[in-house]
């Protein structure tokens, strides 16, 4: 009986020598995180995320107080309005000018056919002539004083179009939106509370497409491309789930083993960093050890 459990317990301790040499390498799940920072000043009248939550990009998760920067935006759009009425319609304003120089030249043209005949005297019709000169150079003058006068009604709607744009962009920048797919890991702020520029709001990740990060000696990098698909085992202790993989990075460089790394040869002094993209079935989490079969 003796040993029976004496050979029983050195098969249990073998199996588990070759469970833990059976892979090629071993590293940490890791995620993609992006830190989300306030992009505006107020409070937060609506923010009630939670850790855990799975978000999507672009899906408004919150707001700051936009209040008066939507007075001043009104107030500005009214102001833009009162100054473009101050524009001329120089068509409308000069018409009947032109109308009037137009039938003053008809008049000309029948005047100078009747110097011609003798029939008036010359001098009316070189007074005729004065007189459309003159108002020739008064159209110039309006046409280019209207100009002038619209000219800069333009320029001062345009410098009040940037203050609008300025406006609409620091009212954008108080909503709140996932800028990944993924899960929300920690939030920083509470609904109520002041933000600023810069203040941590929340920290997500994504989790759909975990990163198996690990390191191979250089006899094991001979072995694999970028792009190559390698099995992937999740440890979950006890027990362990495979999964399928692509090498999305190789480093260029050699650099020391980390210490919570091991390799399947021995402890190696250079090894190379390997990314191993992994699409999660929802069993794999940050910081869960896994390990490669090349």
């Amino acid at each position: 009986m003796k040993k029976y459990i004496f050979f029983a317990a050195v098969a249990i301790i073998a199996t588990a020598c070759n469970h833990n040499m059976k892979h090629d390498a071993s590293g940490v799940f890791e995620a993609t995180e992006l830190v989300v920072n306030a992009r505006g000043t107020g409070e937060l009248i609506n923010f009630d995320i939670y850790e855990g939550q799975v978000v999507n990009q672009g899906q408004l998760l919150g707001n700051i107080d936009t209040l008066q920067m939507c007075l001043k935006r009104q107030q500005l759009l009214s102001g833009m309005s009162a100054v473009d009425k101050r524009k001329i319609n120089d068509r409308t304003q000069l018409a009947a000018l032109e109308t009037q120089i137009a039938n003053m030249k008809a008049e000309q043209k029948r005047f100078k056919r009747l110097v011609d005949a003798g029939a008036i005297p010359e001098k009316n019709y070189t007074d005729l002539c004065y007189q459309i000169e003159g108002m020739e150079l008064t159209l110039s003058a309006k046409r280019e004083q209207f100009a002038q006068q619209n000219g800069a009604v333009s320029d001062q709607l345009t410098s009040m179009e940037a203050q609008l744009a300025e406006i609409n962009y620091a009212i954008s920048n108080c909503y709140i939106k996932s800028p990944i797919t993924g899960t929300i890991q920690t939030k920083y702020a509470e609904q109520g509370e002041f933000a600023a520029p810069g203040r941590i709001l929340f920290r997500v990740a994504n989790t759909n497409r975990m990163t198996l990060r690990t390191y191979l000696s250089s006899a094991q990098l001979a072995e694999i491309m970028v792009n190559d698909t390698v099995r992937v085992f999740a440890d979950y202790g006890d027990d362990e789930r495979e999964y399928l993989g692509r090498v999305a990075w190789i480093s260029d460089k050699a650099e020391f083993t980390p210490k919570n790394i091991q390799t399947r040869s021995e402890r190696q002094n250079l090894v190379y960093a390997v990314k191993i993209s992994v699409e999660n079935d929802g069993w794999l989490k940050k910081g869960m050890y896994g390990e490669i079969d090349l």
